[in-house]
């Protein structure tokens, strides 16, 4: 909306009591109420909380403290600056009947019957381009401007910038949201708008508790997710994201939202296989780091990623995992199957969601001082779910269909090594599918003499590769969908496992079965 040219005069008697802040301190306090058009009744917020504007906005000048009584005061002046100075046409000044404008006055005038309450809308230009600017408050004398502040705003145009809500992510699933001490969660929000501009901008997000920043950076680059360990102290805690269509200076202020999380020591810690927990050798919760739950503060215990990089964590179906890939790999170096006479073998088990071809799980084991090894391999392909063994005299594929809804799974898996032979099964909460049997000639001997030959992986090469998988650069972030929320999901990600643990007991018979699939 645009008004016409100097010399046409409006007259508002009132524009409605919005109320004054603050009493009277003798000094000048100006901003602007910004609210959404389409919304009908209340201001969302003002150029003191939020820098963007954009063409769905309405912008209301106003004094923060009470100016009725300054005999000194006359009206307020309002226009544009860009970086090289001011907007022709942007100027609007909102003054008593008193008032008598300057020859040559280019601003519009529109004539208040009060100065306290807040002003009729600003008009911004017609064909202002999207960019940063400067919005320049002149409060006027009866013949000097007596103060003068500048507030940034940037214009967004018809991109309709929104922000998401935030949510909240546990690394298991619980019956609440209590978050016990200590655990991490993941946080993540997001931004969309209903224009195909949007596909032209890159939000930024930055995440603060109080005035302390947590966490910034690019949605495109991650950013929008960021984990929040909890403390010791029991309470709510109040999270904020302020986001940006841009990577804003210091001064810019973005939209904001908030999340109140509940830090309680009645929340009890649970996961996937705690029924298992007294049988494990080790337990991944993932929770928010690569340590195994029985032995949190053991480095040698610990998964190591193959790139050196942080670990990738992802949310899916109200809980969030560890993400596995091509280019996230993770090993571990110590891993010994219990042996009972000639026969060693062990139960692997992970809570994972397939998401695309690729490995999930391998491992390599050998007797001490044989060049004879036993090779597991788990990994996705054509919507199948594959077990492959393989002895240095045979291999074998067992290939099971996933489920339609692609939700979690738990893919258990059983494996024994007695004499002559390598047998390996899958197994799942209602079947038992036929081992996979190859013949293995190495000896098994009693103590600790069988054990990983090179390393265990969770992640790593493509679907069916025999080839180990040499970390990669971060693949380009797919392109962005304005309904979708400006949040592209990583395309290098085989799975999100949620939970992975091994058993310290050496598997009785392959019948015996356990988790969904």
């Amino acid at each position: 909306m645009s008004l016409a040219a100097s010399g046409i005069l409006l007259f508002f008697s009132s524009c409605g009591d919005l109320g004054a802040v603050l009493p009277s301190t003798g000094s000048y306090r100006v901003s602007a109420y910004v609210s959404e058009i389409s919304q009908a009744g209340g201001f969302k917020s003002t150029l003191d909380e939020t820098s963007i504007i954009g063409e769905d906005i309405e912008i209301n000048p106003f004094f923060i403290n009470s100016v009725t009584n300054d005999p000194d005061l006359y009206g307020l002046a309002v226009h544009l600056e860009n970086k090289t100075g001011r907007i022709p046409g942007s100027g609007v000044k909102y003054v008593l009947r008193s008032y008598k404008a300057k020859e040559g006055n280019e601003d519009v005038l529109v004539y208040v019957g009060r100065l306290d309450g807040g002003f009729p809308v600003f008009p911004l230009p017609e064909k202002l381009e999207i960019g940063s600017y400067t919005m320049v408050f002149q409060v006027l004398g009866e013949k000097d401007i007596l103060y003068r502040v500048e507030k940034p705003v940037y214009f967004t145009g018809n991109l309709n910038f929104q922000a998401g809500n935030i949510r909240c992510y546990l690394p298991y699933a619980a019956d609440s949201q209590l978050i016990p001490p200590g655990m991490s969660v993941m946080l993540e929000t997001y931004a969309y708008s209903s224009s195909a501009d949007a596909e032209d901008t890159d939000p930024y997000v930055i995440w603060y508790s109080g005035k302390k920043r947590l966490s910034e950076g690019k949605i495109s680059e991650g950013g929008g997710r960021f984990l929040w360990k909890a403390g010791d102290q029991t309470g709510f805690n109040t999270i904020r994201a302020e986001l940006f269509p841009f990577t804003p200076e210091p001064e810019f202020r973005g939209v904001s939202r908030e999340i109140s999380l509940m830090i309680s020591a009645k929340s009890k810690d649970s996961g996937y296989y705690r029924q298992e927990e007294e049988s494990l050798a080790h337990w991944y919760q993932f929770n928010g780091d690569l340590h195994d739950t029985i032995a949190p503060t053991s480095t040698e215990k610990a998964l190591i990623p193959t790139g050196g990089g942080s670990p990738r964590w992802l949310p899916e179906e109200g809980i969030y995992g560890l993400a596995v890939g091509p280019a996230d790999a993770y090993m571990l170096e110590e891993l010994s199957p219990p042996i009972e006479g000639e026969r060693a073998g062990g139960r692997l088990m992970l809570h994972v969601k397939p998401a695309a071809d690729g490995e999930i799980l391998s491992s390599v084991f050998a007797a001490e001082n044989s060049p004879e090894a036993a090779e597991l391999t788990l990994y996705t392909e054509g919507g199948n779910l594959c077990l492959r063994a393989k002895t240095s005299f045979a291999a074998k594929t067992l290939t099971v269909p996933l489920p339609l809804n692609g939700g979690f799974i738990s893919a258990v898996i059983d494996f024994i090594i007695r004499p002559g032979e390598f047998s390996a099964a899958l197994v799942s909460e209602t079947a038992v599918f036929s081992p996979l049997m190859l013949p293995f000639t190495a000896a098994v001997s009693g103590g600790k003499s069988f054990r990983l030959k090179e390393s265990f992986r969770l992640g790593g090469a493509a679907a069916g590769s025999d080839q180990a998988a040499l970390p990669a650069a971060r693949q380009p972030a797919a392109e962005q969908e304005a309904e979708t929320g400006l949040a592209p999901e990583p395309a290098d990600v085989s799975a999100v496992i949620d939970e992975f643990a091994v058993s310290a007991v050496l598997p009785v018979k392959s019948s015996q079965s356990l988790g969904p699939f």
